[in-house]
Order: structure tokens, then C-alpha cells, then sequence
């Protein structure tokens, strides 16, 4: 069954998916990110203005870091790697040491 599920952003990584210069989103794999399947839909809403945008999800990676890096590489550049490096580093920020997850997902989008 195709579920929509909602998701916040920063307005810089908003944008860029807005934009279509962002094509995958980087999220620890908690169980909230194990619910969402290939063809759900995502509305990220952004967080300065509340402002949501429908995505697709069209494939999901799941992995240690490194390995989705390679596994992506075709659609990474080097500005889409540091910013998604910042972001997921920056996640131990929002998330304790004991809901650390080793593992990450990436969900490749179409807007």
C-alpha cells in the first residue's frame, strides 16, 4: 500500500530538492524511515516557512556510509557530498548516542 509520509527540511537542502539539484535525502535508518517503501511519497516541509513539496520515492539504499556513498556515486558531485556529509554528522546533534544508528538510508527522489 503507497503511504505518504512527512519529513522536515532546512531551506538551503528544501530548496535544492525543490530545485532538482538534490536528488537523494539521507536520513538515519530509525524506524520511522523503515516504514517508507519504494513508490510512497514523501512531502518534505520546509523549516523556516512551512512550505511542503511532494517527492516520489523511485529507490531505496540502505547502508553504512561509505558503501551508499559508492553505491550513489553516478549521483553524487562533490557539493552534494559535503553537504550530505555535513548533515548526517551533524545528526548526532539531534539524536542522542544511544538512538545513534550505524546505518543509514538514502532515499532517491523525483520531484
Amino acid at each position: 500500500m503507497i503511504e505518504t509520509h512527512r519529513m522536515h527540511l532546512k531551506p538551503e537542502h528544501f530548496q535544492k530538492v525543490r530545485d532538482k539539484r538534490k536528488e537523494v535525502e539521507f536520513r538515519l535508518y530509525d524506524e520511522k524511515r523503515k516504514k517508507v517503501q519504494v513508490e510512497d511519497g514523501i512531502v518534505f516541509v520546509n523549516t523556516d516557512t512551512h512550505e511542503e513539496l511532494f517527492t516520489v520515492v523511485r529507490a531505496i539504499v540502505v547502508g553504512k556510509l561509505p558503501w551508499i556513498q559508492r553505491a550513489l556515486n553516478p549521483r553524487m558531485n562533490d557539493e552534494f557530498i559535503t553537504d550530505t556529509l555535513g548533515r548526517i554528522y551533524g545528526l548526532k546533534t539531534v539524536y542522542s548516542p544511544i538512538d545513534q544508528q550505524p546505518v543509514f538510508v538514502a532515499f532517491v527522489l523525483e520531484v
